[in-house]
């Protein structure tokens, strides 16, 4: 029988004018509190085999694999017999954009907060690593169940905010502008976990929806609607009960209702504050949880072993299988470049660079690409052959940032890129740390992340180090399932936001079409065939016994030197 822990809490991570993570603006910062932010842990044990699976999901927008290395550090000093692995941990987040910045290694993420801050990194690391210590401290047996619903085609729960890309999938039924709510999965899983008498002791919900209810310029630290559905939902049953609502497949799915209703047209719900529409986005995913929760014992029983398997790989060089390249032998990764539709944000969620702005950045990009492939003819093979594979790889993007190679705009001098400082915070941080030779460590963002696998009975979750859209999403669990049938999974859950962040995944079709996803799909048009790939891989050797499993250990992620963190933090 499966024995549980639990624990739940309290990131206390809020330091007035700093910057917040999600937005990307350098006005989105922290002054004040609508509410605290949590992490909350529930540990699985097996006493048959020994073995842990440690969950966690955090009120954040994403962790990193800088925090969980610091957390694990710090759980193995502190209780050396827990049974702390890289493999057996999980640390999810539920993507609040309303929560602290600044904990990330690389740079990328922090120039709008500005800058990495100690204080800011050691208080998620300290939340994290105390949810998993003492959720490992009373462990019980317990009774668990699975359980699905979905939402009603008429609650406003879930929209898809790039309808254009969606449609392009050729597998899909084609959706209308009126039609955003139905080209997203509006599925619920839920795994209910009860003592053995009977009484609640937690609950894990998996649906896929931005937490961006709570626009940029509500500068208040918040857990947006997931964490309101927590809340309602642990109030509602009360005592020590744990309520997770964790994130599926969220990439091009946003909580902000944009077309027309019965009420007219709108475009974040139906109240003029993004405040109560957060909360009441939040009551509607509690209402299907718990409706769910309450059916569960009447399904499914959870039972089994409990397993795991992670490995990394270097996602800016996969030669993508022709399983997942419509049968092109050709297909690759490269490394790291962010787009134009990127910087231009949603429309809904939220706005980036105006139309006009965006036109002279796509035209400038153009001009450095054919500037770039001109040069080529005066210069080496390797210079040729690198040209020709960039803008094979990222295809219809029109190319700002090369955050794998430290270049913007086709310049390494960054501190001469010709947007001013002030016209952004963001901007001038990053010409700040480039004046002092902080920016000389590549890449700026993650090449190299982590994929895990985690099993509990006949449940598995797969942990995406960053967000996936619906199409995307269900391919890589179609595929999943299928090949992990064979040892008795039947359900699979994508865990977006895991580990890491190296940014969005897209299906080939969409990144065509270059929506706001595509343009942060940074490696390139073959991004998803390269993690189905990798997924793949790591499914073929999770079946096999573990003393038979090979994992290249010789991959691991990159680590900053004390000398270039020390140029980009800020201790005040």
């Amino acid at each position: 029988m499966i024995h549980t822990g639990h624990s739940k809490i309290e990131i206390k991570a809020y330091f007035n004018g700093l910057g917040m993570l999600g937005y990307g603006r350098d006005f989105n910062k922290m002054y004040g509190q609508l509410s605290p932010i949590y992490c909350r842990a529930i540990t699985f044990w097996d006493p048959a085999s020994g073995k842990k699976i440690f969950y966690v999901n955090c009120e954040l927008c994403f962790t990193t694999q800088g925090v969980k290395r610091e957390v694990l550090k710090r759980l193995q000093e502190r209780d050396p017999e827990g049974g702390y692995l890289d493999e057996n941990i999980l640390i999810a987040s539920q993507h609040t954009h309303s929560a602290p910045g600044g904990f990330a290694h690389h740079p990328f993420y922090n120039f709008p907060v500005p800058g990495f801050r100690p204080k800011i990194f050691n208080a998620v690391v300290d939340a994290i690593q105390e949810a998993i210590y003492q959720s490992n401290q009373d462990l019980k047996p317990c009774k668990l169940y699975f359980h699905t619903g979905e939402f009603e085609p008429d609650v406003d729960v879930a929209f898809n905010r790039s309808l254009k890309a969606y449609n392009q999938n050729p597998e899909v039924e084609k959706r209308g502008r009126h039609e955003t709510h139905l080209a997203v999965e509006r599925k619920m899983d839920l795994l209910r976990i009860d003592d053995l008498h009977g009484s609640p002791v937690a609950q894990i919900n998996w649906f896929g929806v931005h937490t961006t209810s709570l626009g940029n310029r509500i500068n208040k630290v918040s857990g947006d609607n997931k964490g309101y559905a927590s809340q309602f939902f642990e109030e509602e049953v009360g005592g020590r009960f744990n309520a997770i609502f964790a994130q599926q497949i969220a990439g091009d799915v946003s909580p902000n209702l944009h077309g027309k209703r019965k009420n007219g047209w709108y475009k974040k719900g139906p109240s003029k504050s993004d405040i109560e529409n957060a909360m009441f986005n939040g009551r509607l995913q509690y209402y299907k949880a718990k409706e769910i929760w309450e059916d569960a014992p009447d399904n499914e029983i959870v039972q089994g072993p409990l397993d795991y398997i992670l490995a990394y790989y270097d996602m800016s060089n996969v030669k993508v299988h022709p399983d997942f390249a419509n049968g092109r032998t050709d297909a690759e990764t490269d490394s790291a470049c962010h787009g134009t539709a990127f910087f231009s944000g949603t429309p809904v969620d939220g706005p980036g660079m105006p139309q006009g702005v965006k036109q002279f950045a796509e035209l400038s990009s153009k001009v450095i690409k054919y500037g770039e492939f001109f040069l080529s003819l005066f210069r080496n093979q390797a210079y040729k052959d690198w040209v020709r594979k960039k803008y094979k790889v990222q295809g219809k993007k029109n190319i700002i940032f090369e955050t794998g190679r430290g270049v913007v705009y086709g310049t390494r001098n960054v501190k001469m890129f010709f947007i001013p400082g002030f016209f952004d915070g963001g901007i001038a941080e990053m010409k700040r740390q480039h004046r002092r030779g902080a920016l000389r460590e590549l890449p700026w963002t993650p090449h190299v992340v982590p994929l895990q696998i985690v099993r509990i009975g006949q449940i598995a979750l797969a942990a995406f180090p960053g967000e996936i859209t619906t199409i995307g999403g269900q391919r890589l669990r179609n595929m999943l399932l299928k090949e992990l049938e064979p040892i008795g999974i039947k359900h699979v859950i994508i865990s977006s936001y895991s580990n890491n962040y190296m940014g969005y995944c897209v299906t080939y079709e969409e990144y065509q079409v270059q929506c706001y996803e595509g343009g942060h799909t940074v490696f390139g048009q073959w991004t998803h065939g390269a993690f189905m790939t990798r997924f793949r891989e790591l499914a073929r050797e999770f079946i096999k016994p573990k003393e038979q499993r090979i994992i290249d250990r010789s991959v691991k992620p990159h680590t900053f030197s004390e000398k270039e963190m020390s140029l980009r933090t800020y201790y005040d």
